[in-house]
Parts: C-alpha cells; structure tokens; sequence
C-alpha cells in the first residue's frame, strides 16, 4: 500500500521534482502510473521500501530498508531500441554517484546491459521500460535504479555485495543526490540518441576490460565468449570461441 504522504524534497532549480515515499508497491510501477494519469515528466519518486519491486524478465527485486529504490519518468520522442540506451546513461550516472560518494575507492564495474558489479559481485540493477505515450509521436520511459547499501538479496546464480561492507560511510540521501546530478548530466550529453557515441566510450571505460570471458544465456541456451566491446547501437560484442564475433541485443550475462 502507497504511503500517501509523498514529500517533495530539496532540489536544485534546474532538477526534476523529487518525490520521496515510504513505503510504494514499486517505485517504477508509480512513475509509469504517473505518465499514464498526465502528469508532465520528468520526475524523480524515491521509496524507502518497496512491497513489488521489479528486476529484468519479471524477477522480483527484493527492497530491503535502508537500500535505495528510486525512478524516473521521462518522454522523448526518439524510437524505442534508442530509449534502450538509456540504460548505458543510468550505468555510468550510478557508477559515478557511488564514486564520488564512497570515502573509499571502489573497483566498480558496468555489466551489460544494466548491472553494476564489484569483482563478480552485483551491487545494483537498473530496469528501462517504454510505451507510447499518450502524446502523438512519443514515448513515456521509466527508468528504475536499485543500489544495495545495507544489504545484499541472495541470488541465483550470482554473488552480490552491498555498500556497507565496502564503503561503510555512503550515506543513502548523499547518494540519492550524486545520482540525480550525474544522470541529468549524462543524459543531456545522450541527447535523445545523438550524443551516444560518447556515451558509449564513456560505458566502455567503466566496463571489465575487452577480453574478459563472459556467459550469455538467450532463452534456454547459454554461449560462452569474451567480451568485445559495445556496438555503434550499444548492443554487446562477442568475440566466440571460433574466432567470430556476435553481436547480442538482449539476453542476460551470467
């Protein structure tokens, strides 16, 4: 059950509006309801907790206290595999806030296409999900974020850490305000598709480096190859064990 008394919180004058909740059913399901119902994008809604999160391919996320849960909804009238892309700009913005917020220096890497990792370790997911919008020519998106700083979910087939047994001082306000910032900076750079060429050098910067062995399961079968980089459409490259290269659009990477 949402907790009506959403509070509007500090922003800087050229910020989306932040709307923070205590509990929702899930912070991205509230930012498309949102778009649907008319309300002009963008927008920022923050939960301290979630009772339905989402991850990828109808996973459940599970929203502990104390980690952060937060969306965005958007319109751009760019077409759908570019709005796509917008989960490269939400890896480099968390990449970036958990950088300049930990006191400790961290080895974080970008996993495509929505994780970021320490070491083998997922730290946090990203969801980007698009329909069109009630106004001609255009797209609503939701782009949904979770960080683990206090807390780490078990999953399966993947290790996972949290903020608190790396970089114990992240404050979860200061993080939340270090995202924001790095996000509308980045996507400005994004440009509905036009800058991503940038943006794609700047993802791959981040990234484990070319050459590390990567699984990629699609649907019931799994491939093994090593990572070759992104595409000019920031699809995954992947150089195979025969020497040729694949290029994957969808799948997850094990």
């Amino acid at each position: 059950m949402q907790d009506l008394h959403c509070q509007p919180c500090d922003r800087a004058a050229d910020t989306p509006e932040i709307h923070h909740f205590t509990t929702l059913a899930s912070t991205s399901v509230e930012a498309r309801r949102w778009l649907m119902e008319g309300r002009t994008p963008p927008f920022w809604i923050v939960a301290d907790t979630q009772s339905e999160g989402r991850g990828r391919q109808g996973r459940v996320w599970q929203s502990e206290p104390g980690n952060l849960f937060v969306s965005t909804g958007r319109r751009f009238s760019a077409p759908p595999a570019t709005l796509a892309t917008l989960s490269l700009v939400a890896g480099i913005a968390v990449h970036e806030a958990i950088t300049k917020a930990a006191a400790t220096p961290l080895t974080l890497t970008l996993k495509w296409p929505n994780d970021i990792q320490v070491g083998e370790a997922k730290l946090g997911g990203i969801l980007v999900e698009s329909q069109k919008s009630a106004t001609a020519g255009a797209y609503d998106l939701t782009i949904g974020i979770g960080i683990n700083i206090t807390s780490s979910p078990a999953l399966e087939e993947r290790q996972t850490t949290h903020l608190a047994a790396l970089a114990p001082s992240i404050a979860c306000d200061d993080l939340l305000s270090e995202l924001i910032t790095s996000f509308e900076s980045w996507q400005k750079i994004w440009n509905e598709g036009q800058g991503l060429e940038t943006i794609i050098t700047a993802w791959q910067q981040r990234a484990a480096p070319l050459g590390t062995p990567l699984k990629v399961r699609l649907g019931s079968n799994r491939i093994e190859g090593r990572f070759a980089g992104l595409d000019p459409s920031g699809s995954l490259l992947l150089k195979q064990n025969d020497g040729t290269t694949r290029t994957i659009t969808g799948g997850e990477l094990l």
